[in-house]
């Protein structure tokens, strides 16, 4: 058996990874921890010597003169980005080892605009039997707002699909749920 995880950087990821740890420690599954970098989020940066701003045409009088140098981009957006990953993939290390205790996850980075069409397509790119996200567990009018990744996720992903919230406990694969 093949489970993907899809954690974000949020609290919400570590009770996901907490309320399956105990379930997927007593069984043989594969575990893939995901995380999705949403490149729509990732800074731009400026091209090497072009200008932050473009300047507005001036009318008459003697134009003032800049005594600073134009700003130059620190990082590339590919530099930017490829932080991004490397920043996201530690993350995802660090709360494998600190959530994950009888679990060897595969984990994963993602890079993506569209972060529940990522999840989707990364469980069928790995053969996942069963894929798991977090909600944050909003309604009305802030989930229509602000949407939710786990209701995309559900939607669009051609796997079975669980969906945690915080407070979830899961059955062993061994024993019933009792509840």
């Amino acid at each position: 058996m093949r489970v993907l995880i899809a954690v974000d950087e949020s609290a919400q990821a570590r009770t996901v990874v907490e309320a399956l740890t105990p379930w997927l420690s007593r069984s043989d599954a594969e575990v893939h921890l995901v995380s999705v970098v949403d490149m729509s989020r990732v800074p731009v940066a400026m091209r090497a010597g072009e200008p932050a701003f473009e300047p507005a045409p001036y009318f008459g009088g003697t134009r003032p003169q800049a005594e600073q140098p134009m700003p130059r981009a620190v990082e590339t957006h590919g530099q930017a980005l490829e932080r991004a990953r490397t920043e996201r993939h530690e993350w995802l290390m660090r709360l494998a080892q600190e959530a994950m205790a009888g679990v060897a996850p595969k984990v994963h980075v993602v890079a993506d605009d569209d972060t529940a069409m990522a999840i989707a397509k990364y469980g069928a790119e790995v053969g996942a039997d069963l894929v798991a996200v977090g909600t944050h567990g909003r309604s009305g009018l802030s989930r229509a707002l602000m949407g939710s990744v786990a209701e995309q996720v559900v939607r669009r992903s051609e796997r079975p699909v669980v969906v945690v919230r915080a407070g979830m406990q899961t059955a062993t694969p061994f024993a019933p749920f009792e509840g």
